[in-house]
């Protein structure tokens, strides 16, 4: 006699499920694999008829298992990298269009995640991000510099703000800026060698005390200006052991001024003195 209660019916059906289960799966394979289409076409026909319903219960399955799911993908992405991302591949080639435009509008609702995402990641890779970046530039230079150059010409009253801002927030650092590129120039036209660095011209400050070493005026970091003891023009590198800090009025005086042998003997004691390194010119000797 058939059950007229719905709920003892389902009950039933529920318990002889679970008694024949292995049986009714076998059957399902076997007519799955003998009629595969209509098998397709019947999965995709329920999948569409209860997609919003099952989209619902796997994003509530995402959210209770999240570090479970995690810990599964990792795995199984270990073990088939390759024929994951072949697969991947294969997916974008054939659908583009769709997943460009998915991934647009994931971007438009989920921008502040995305940017919160990114830069946790960037700060705790930072080493990894940096290398990744060199890579892409050097094996991509012309497509960099034209990215680059389009991105000027629509930004031009953009830059010129944000430079304009930070010259006016950082001006000790413009001004060093300035005068190391200026002094690069110089020694790349005089075609000689060398070169230092900023936490060494801070220590030769430092070791003459912040004061010009031919006035001894103090000097900031500011006000204080890299020397040539012997000049660019002359010979001499670019390099920090011959370099001092002179003030503007000094370094104006001294100009391209080639030492005298007395000079340079006075300024290797004075550098040996300070723990400094000294360049001796050959051609005075």
């Amino acid at each position: 006699m058939p059950l007229k209660d719905p709920e003892k019916r389902k009950e039933y059906n529920r318990r002889w499920y679970l008694q024949n289960r292995e049986r009714i799966l076998e059957k399902q394979h076997q007519w799955r694999q003998e009629h595969p289409e209509e098998a397709q076409a019947r999965a995709g026909a329920c999948y569409h008829k209860h997609r919003e319903a099952r989209l619902e219960e796997m994003a509530v399955y995402r959210q209770e298992h999240r570090k479970e799911m995690s810990v599964h993908q990792k795995m199984y992405y270990a073990a088939n990298g390759d024929a994951v991302r072949a697969k991947r591949r294969a997916y974008y080639a054939a659908n583009k269009e769709i997943v460009l435009a998915q991934n647009k509008a994931y971007r438009k609702a989920n921008l502040d995640a995305i940017h919160a995402h990114g830069k946790v990641y960037r700060e705790a890779n930072r080493e990894v991000v940096r290398a990744g970046k060199k890579a892409y530039r050097e094996a991509n230079q012309d497509a960099v510099r034209a990215t680059q150059k389009v991105w000027r010409e629509a930004n031009r009253e953009k830059i010129d703000a944000n430079i304009k801002r930070w010259r006016q927030q950082n001006p000790d650092k413009y001004t060093a800026t300035l005068q190391r590129n200026r002094r690069r120039r110089r020694a790349r036209l005089a075609g000689v060698p060398g070169e230092y660095t900023k936490d060494e011209w801070q220590d030769v400050l430092v070791r003459y005390d912040m004061a010009c070493a031919i006035c001894g005026r103090s000097l900031t970091v500011r006000s204080a200006t890299a020397d040539h003891f012997v000049p660019l023009r002359a010979g001499g590198p670019d390099s920090i052991s011959n370099v001092q800090p002179l003030c503007r009025s000094c370094n104006s005086r001294k100009c391209d001024r080639v030492p005298t042998f007395e000079e340079q003997l006075a300024f290797i004691a004075r550098r040996k003195a300070l723990g400094l390194p000294a360049f001796l010119c050959a051609e005075v000797l």
